[in-house]
This record gives C-alpha cells, structure tokens and sequence, in this order.
C-alpha cells in the first residue's frame, strides 16, 4: 500500500490586492512536492490526486472549524512546461472569510478526487477497486494574508514551507487476492490465498471468510471451509488454505471463490477472491527430425526423403531452398515418430 506524501506547500501571504478579499500565493515548487511516501516518487498528474487550502481564524486549531478557502486543483508531474493548477504552477487564492492583512490559519488537504469532491467526501467514501482513496493533511500553520496580483508583488507576513505531510489511506481495510492452481492428477493439493491488512495496522482486527461455489462446486471439486481471521498488533496478513481434490476424468478450468465479510475493527475493501483451478494436459508430442547441409550461395536446393532409397519424395517446404554460402538446415515435422528415413540434399539445376 502506498503512502502518498506532500512536500508542496509555500504560501506567502500578497499585499497591493486588486481583489477584495485576502489572497494566498500557492505554490508547489523546488522542494516542495507531491511525493509517494513508500518510494518518494512524484505523484504523476494521471494519478488525479488534488489538494484544496483550508483556513480558519486566527488560533483556532480544531481542524473542523476549517472551511475551503481555494477551489480544488490538480497536483503531479507533468510532460512539459507547467499548466495553470498543474505541478509547480503558482496560483493566487482567494480567501473568502478574510480580508488583506488578516492573520489566518491555513492547512492544506489532498486527497483523490475521484472517490469525492473534497477531502471530506474521499475519506468518507467506500473502497473503489479494492481501495480507499490516498488522502491526507498538513499541520496547521498562521498566516497573514495580503492581496496582491499574479506576477510578483510584495508579500507580507511570514514565509513558512516547505512542509512535510504523511498521507495514509482514511480507514484500514481487508482486501483478498486472486489466484490460478493446478489440479494434480491423484490426491489432494491446497489453493492458498492471502488477506491483507491495509492502512493502519496498529492494534487488533478480525474478518470472517466463507467458500463459495462458482462452477466448482464443494464436496467435488474442493472442501468447503470457513472460520475467521484475527490480526494482531502489527500483523498484516494472514492466509486461507482451501483442499482441492483431484478428478479422474479431464475436466475443463473451473472457478470458485473466497468471500470476505463481518470486518471488526476494519473494513472489507475487496470482499472476494477467486481461484481458477486448471488441469495442465499434455495434448500432443511430436518428434522433428533436423537436416543440415552445406550450400553454395545463390544457388537451390530440395530436400528429399526416402524409407527405401528408391522412391524419394520432397520434405514439405524445402522443394526449393535458398543456398547461403554457410551450413543450411530444415526441418521435418514429426518425422522422428514414423518409420527410419533417409535424407538427402539436392542441387538444382537453373
């Protein structure tokens, strides 16, 4: 599970407005940057991770009092030169509750915008793809805002960044894998599959399970089995053994699935898993047999073949094979499994 961390966040506070309200400089530059926090790799633009600038009053550090004080903008690395709201793209904000001059207290939120339109609504969304969304936030810092226009005015107030901010997903949650097992030919052989704990870890969590029949079926195809998993402290995966037994006669690929569900301390992202049981069947053998001669270049040759050394007949594609000057071989399908042949190479005459 990625973590997404936030080294952006430059606000310098405008003075000389030519907006009513005050004004923030947002910028995402230099080191300050959208980072993952696993790898520390730039958030790329396709990853549609956007961040909106909280304020409050003067002092007030309860972070449900914040409000949206700039619209939503899209943060990540970009091909080119940088676009308006994209990557290292300064944009002057807006603040609606104060005016210029006024001491704020700002945060910034990131979160995806495709589980909701602001932070509040992703984190609150439900796991998409066996998922929930990367979200998180800044520490609170204090401001002073100015007006200012774009393209350099003086600022007034501090200058605070970059900030560091580690970003986690909302909620942890369960999510179960896929997976493809070979049926043996006689006995007994075991599908395994993997829970995982994702987000935080800290502290206990249980989940049920449950086989389900898909087009195996329990008590022919495999053993029916249940129970529940229980995490403890730290613990972030756990494993589901199931009994596949094997069938006398050849079957087509058959599926059947895990299911996930009655999460305690956690949530159920992706709730099934599947395993796709195939018989791996040896359909066909053959035996070539490989002919190699020598040849002169710009010249042809037929390769031909004889049980008796009488009647010859022409080895299938090789009536007229292009001399190189170096060692040719063809080839003869399947011939190793008929009769003792013999071969030979022949020059022809233009």
């Amino acid at each position: 599970m990625k973590k997404l961390t936030i080294r952006l966040i430059t606000l310098l506070a405008m003075a000389g407005s030519v907006f009513a309200q005050g004004t923030l400089w947002f910028a995402n530059s230099g080191t300050s940057r959208v980072t993952f926090q696993e790898t520390g790799a730039r958030v790329p633009g396709s990853n549609g991770i956007h961040v909106i600038v909280y304020v409050a009053p003067d002092g007030q550090t309860n972070e449900a009092v914040f409000v949206p004080a700039t619209s939503s903008l899209l943060v990540g690395v970009t091909g080119g030169l940088p676009n308006p709201g994209l990557y290292e793209s300064p944009v002057l904000q807006p603040v609606a509750i104060a005016a210029p001059g006024s001491v704020v207290m700002v945060q910034v939120r990131a979160f995806e915008i495709a589980y909701g339109a602001n932070y509040e609504q992703a984190v609150a969304a439900p796991p998409m793809n066996g998922r929930r969304t990367y979200a998180g936030k800044s520490v609170v810092a204090r401001y002073t805002l100015g007006g200012g226009i774009l393209g350099g005015p003086a600022k007034v107030g501090d200058v605070v960044g970059p900030m560091t901010v580690s970003v986690v997903h909302s909620n942890p949650f369960f999510a179960i894998n896929n997976i493809v097992l070979a049926e043996g030919t006689n006995g007994v052989v075991q599908a395994v599959f993997t829970v995982t704990r994702f987000g935080d870890s800290n502290g206990t969590a249980t989940v049920d399970f449950a086989t389900a029949n898909g087009t195996a079926l329990a008590g022919s195809d495999y053993v029916a089995t249940n129970g529940t998993l229980s995490f403890g402290n730290g613990e972030t995966t756990k494993s589901i053994a199931v009994d596949v037994t094997a069938d006398a006669a050849q079957e087509p690929d058959e599926v059947f699935y895990v299911n996930l569900s009655n999460a305690v301390n956690a949530e159920v992202g992706n709730a099934q898993g599947s395993c796709l049981v195939t018989e791996v069947r040896v359909t066909g053998l053959r035996v070539d047999t490989v002919v190699s001669f020598n040849t002169v270049l710009n010249h042809s040759y037929a390769v031909e073949k004889s049980s008796d050394s009488i009647t010859w007949t022409v080895v299938s594609g090789a009536a007229n094979v292009p001399g190189t000057g170096g060692i040719v071989s063809i080839v003869d399908a399947g011939s190793g499994c008929q009769a003792v042949m013999l071969y030979r190479a022949r020059l022809l005459t233009p």
